[in-house]
């Protein structure tokens, strides 16, 4: 699974044409994720209509794993489900 992961990472991601999304986007993030730097996500608005970034603190890569109550509330509020 890790071969296919750097797999994915070094050969897919690098072929996805740069796009524009037009639904509603949330970005929630650790603030100890070593591969996503909170400096990445600093221009999401410039991909989207609707985007929101969430740094996490105390949180590392795996979002959904460490923080899986704050992943089904945002997405709760994201659907209009509260």
């Amino acid at each position: 699974s890790v071969r296919l992961y750097r797999t994915f990472l070094t050969r897919e991601v690098a072929r996805t044409p740069r796009g524009y999304l037009s639904v509603p986007t949330r970005i929630v993030v650790g603030s100890g994720d070593p591969a996503i730097p909170a400096v990445l996500l600093e221009d999401a608005h410039r991909d989207a209509d609707d985007v929101g970034v969430e740094i996490v603190a105390d949180c590392g890569h795996f979002v959904p794993e460490e923080r899986p109550e704050l992943v089904a509330e945002r997405a709760r509020a994201l659907f209009g489900l509260h």
